[in-house]
């Protein structure tokens, strides 16, 4: 067993009552070991073999830990989405309001969607919506850019004398531009 496992078993453990979870935190801050984040692979192939309520104490736990010891949160590496997800595949009718919870008593600000902490969904299916919603935003500033490019083109060979396109091809370039704005949509 690892470190890490050893030590996220120790949190599961400390969480069935708060006197063990603060006995727990005073023992981790006199040694200074609390391997919490980090090791991706690691977090997860440990969170597979835990069951729903091991997950819910553990990010508990790890929520907790870090109101206790602020730099012990990992930041934008902090384990909390994976083993959200992890729970969420377990216990999904509990997710959101674990990630409710989390959003409501983490002090790290990453958590628990990681680096895009601009978020204001309060559960992974909220969380997806947004996701679709941004890929959207994108896909068709992408197309307007695209568009905007083809336009400036055409003009530039118009007024450059090209042959292949005369002053007079306003239409062209417009249907050009409708052309590019909604293909992708």
């Amino acid at each position: 067993m690892t470190d890490r496992a050893a030590f996220y078993d120790a949190m599961i453990r400390a969480m069935s009552e708060v006197s063990s979870f603060e006995a727990f935190s005073r023992a981790h801050i006199a040694t200074k070991e609390y391997p919490i984040h980090d090791r991706f692979e690691e977090v997860t192939e440990y969170a597979k073999k835990k069951t729903a309520d091991e997950l819910y104490r553990l990010i508990k736990g790890l929520i907790y830990f870090t109101r206790v010891f602020p730099r012990s949160g990992g930041g934008s590496v902090s384990p909390i989405s994976t083993l959200l997800e992890i729970f969420a595949t377990k216990d999904p009718a509990r997710e959101p309001e674990l990630t409710a919870w989390i959003i409501d008593n983490r002090t790290n600000r990453y958590d628990p969607w990681g680096t895009s902490r601009q978020s204001y969904a309060r559960s992974l299916g909220e969380r997806a919506a947004e996701l679709r919603d941004q890929a959207h935003a994108r896909d068709v500033n992408l197309a307007n850019e695209s568009a905007r490019q083809g336009y400036a083109a055409l003009r530039k060979s118009n007024k450059s004398g090209s042959s292949a396109h005369s002053p007079s091809s306003d239409e062209a370039i417009e249907a050009y531009i409708r052309d590019q704005i909604f293909r992708d949509l």
